[in-house]
């Protein structure tokens, strides 16, 4: 009588390592742009904290502001001054305002970190308003800088798309 032995054999477990291979391939970068999106999401709930409170400034000095540190604002990261723009580094973001020396009104502004080297968006005061509203922007962003991945031009497709 012959033993029965217990156990897989060597093509099943082949199967299944080639099985389990193409489910990661398939989810990790679905997981990775998932992280990226709740990264972007809370980095626009800041920009747009940002130009509401230089708005309020506008209102109040009929002037936008480049410094934001003068705006009512927390932010917990550090201050940096880099080509005469006062900006706040966090973990994965850098915020700025561009006041009025700033093209097409832009008024607040964020890069993914490493700076320039993945995307960034702006929220410029919607033009041809005399008085700008609260919450009433404009959303520019671009991902063409020379390490962008596939992940962020589609997230700023998403965004520019979403905030149109």
């Amino acid at each position: 009588m012959k033993k029965q032995r217990k156990g897989f054999t060597i093509v099943e477990l082949v199967i299944v390592i080639v099985i389990v291979g193409i489910l990661t391939i398939t989810a990790v970068p679905i997981y990775q742009y998932h992280v990226e999106k709740a990264y972007l999401t809370e980095a626009l709930t800041m920009l747009r904290a940002i130009a509401d409170a230089n708005t309020m400034h506008y209102m109040e000095h009929h002037t936008w502001t480049d410094d934001i540190r003068q705006l009512n604002v927390s932010i917990d990261g550090t201050e940096s001054l880099v080509d005469g723009l006062y900006r706040i580094e966090t973990k994965n973001f850098v915020y700025a305002c561009c006041g009025d020396s700033a093209t097409s009104n832009t008024i607040a502004t964020v890069n993914r970190k490493p700076f320039k080297e993945r995307y960034w968006f702006s929220f410029s005061a919607v033009p041809n308003k005399k008085t700008p509203k609260m919450g009433k922007y404009e959303i520019t962003g671009d991902a063409t800088y020379n390490k962008s991945k596939q992940i962020d031009k589609m997230l700023v497709k998403y965004y520019k798309d979403k905030y149109k």
